[in-house]
Parts: C-alpha cells; sequence; structure tokens
C-alpha cells in the first residue's frame, strides 16, 4: 500500500504540474540535437517529457530519453515542481522499503538481483510493470532566480576503473545470486587466482548533457547535469540568453584514462560476468 499511494501522490503531484505549465511563455526545449523547440511546441514537449514515467519502446530502463532546456514560471508552479521531486523521494523511499523487508530464499542478506526481482513483481501486481524507476527518481531542476545565461554542453562519459581485490570479485559475484554454468566457471576463475593479483572493474560512463548557469553576467557559473527542463523563476520580461540550439553529443572526443606504464589493464575482460580486467605486468 505504501508503493501504490507514493506512486499515486506522485501522479497526482504531476498532473497538477504539467496542466500548469501550458500558462507559461519563456521556453526553450530540445530531445536531440538541434534547434530548440519555443512557445506552445516547446511546453508541450516539455510537459510531456516531466509527466512520462514509463519504459517506452525500449527493451528495459536502462535507455532512457532526456528533455534539455528551461521553462520561466511563477513562483506558485515553482512550488509544485519543488513538490513533484518531494514526491518522488517518497516514492524512491518506498521502494528501498521494499527491498529492505525483502527476506527471499530464507535468507536474511538477498542478493540485489533477488531484491530487484520482488520489486519487480510488486510493481507489477500494481499494473506498473513497465515503470521506469530511473524516470521515477530524476529531479526537475529548480531555479528561484531568473539567470542571465544558461548554455548547454555534452560531456563525454568516459569510464571508471575501480581496482579490486580477488576477495571483492568473489564477493561481488556471489551479490549477483546467478545460477548458471557461466557464472560458476566464472567464480572458479577469480578463485584460482593469486590472492595479490591486481584486478580493475572497468565500467563505461554514459555521456550527459549539462547546463552552465550565469546567475548574473559577472556570477561565476554553476554547472548541473542535465536530464528534465530547468525550471526557473520568471523575474523579468526579457529572454535569458542561451544556446540557439542543443550540441551534438561529441562521443567521438572520449579519452581514455591514462595509465601508469607499471599498471596497464589488459586488453580483454578475464570473466564475462562481470567487467574485470587483470592489470598487464
Amino acid at each position: 500500500m505504501l508503493l501504490k499511494d507514493s506512486y499515486d501522490q506522485l501522479q497526482l503531484a504531476l498532473v497538477k504540474l504539467t496542466d500548469e505549465l501550458k500558462h507559461t511563455s519563456q521556453t526553450f526545449i530540445a530531445s536531440s540535437p538541434g534547434e530548440f523547440l519555443t512557445g506552445d511546441a516547446g511546453v508541450e514537449h516539455a510537459a510531456s517529457a516531466i509527466g512520462n514515467l514509463w519504459n517506452s519502446g525500449v527493451a528495459d530502463g536502462r535507455h532512457t530519453t532526456v528533455c534539455i532546456g528551461a521553462i520561466g514560471v511563477d513562483e506558485r508552479v515553482l512550488a509544485l515542481a519543488q513538490h513533484v521531486n518531494l514526491c518522488k523521494d517518497r516514492f524512491k523511499a518506498a521502494v528501498q522499503i521494499l527491498q529492505d523487508r525483502v527476506k527471499g530464499r530464507g535468507d536474511d542478506a538477498p542478493s540485489k538481483a533477488w531484491k530487484n526481482k520482488v520489486t519487480r513483481n510488486a510493481l507489477s501486481d500494481l499494473g506498473l510493470g513497465r515503470l521506469s524507476l530511473r524516470l521515477c527518481n530524476r529531479h526537475i531542476p529548480v531555479l528561484d532566480y531568473q539567470p542571465h545565461t544558461i548554455g548547454f554542453s555534452y560531456s563525454s562519459g568516459g569510464k571508471s576503473i575501480k581496482r579490486m581485490t580477488r576477495k571483492k570479485v568473489l564477493a561481488e559475484l556471489e551479490a549477483l545470486g546467478f545460477d548458471s554454468a557461466g557464472y560458476q566457471a566464472d567464480y572458479d576463475l577469480i578463485k584460482g587466482l593469486p590472492k595479490g593479483q591486481a584486478l580493475a572493474k572497468v565500467t563505461p560512463l554514459a555521456g550527459y548533457y549539462k547546463a552552465n548557469i550565469f546567475r548574473e553576467k559577472s556570477d561565476l557559473t554553476k554547472t548541473i547535469p542535465m536530464f528534465l527542463p530547468i525550471l526557473f523563476l520568471n523575474e523579468r520580461p526579457e529572454a535569458i540568453n542561451h544556446t540557439v540550439s542543443l550540441p551534438v553529443k561529441d562521443d567521438w572526443k572520449r579519452t581514455n584514462r591514462g595509465t601508469r606504464s607499471d599498471k596497464k589493464l589488459a586488453e580483454e575482460a578475464l570473466i564475462k560476468t562481470l567487467p574485470i580486467y587483470p592489470y598487464a605486468k
């Protein structure tokens, strides 16, 4: 019931906010590189993105759309957006409470995979099987002032390299809770390595758009990652300065992390279950 109630409150808050967005004026919105949508078209696109909490047209929640830009609103609409963010926090807490209460298979510390399965089953029972938890968790950026300038740029994700011991890798494999021949072979391979073997977990990081905000012309830049449009307090009639169009994603500029000459990673992963790489000698 806590899960359902928190979701219903979030949906109600979103409906109130998106209805009020129709009365706004300063708007520039885009979901792909190119010129921003403005006016009614921009508001409609933004409201649709803000109100969408579902996985649609994709196999799972790992790939979700973004909506970049900004909308000028009054204090009342700004408060509605802040309430939406609060409802998102409450729903996220309800999901966490459900996972914390899961015992699963008689184990006091069930695997992450098992917890996620129980959560998905609970959402499916409520008719929310295609709900995107990632979209539910994304806050709407809120500014209680009208900025002087907003510029947008794309940041390539690169990669995360986390040094791991053999013991830590074995613990992560156990936490996955997989039961397959491939998992067992990977587990045995890691277990058979020397105790002092240096390993690393390499995780590609997705690129993202970011907003570079100047409150006043002479102020320092405030930079925030962008997934939903910024709602700012529309204090002045003049339009804020912003880039003419959303820049093209420049993944091709991604650079590899530098490595010490005596600690370079091998070119291929050691196992298939996790992206674990050995250090080449």
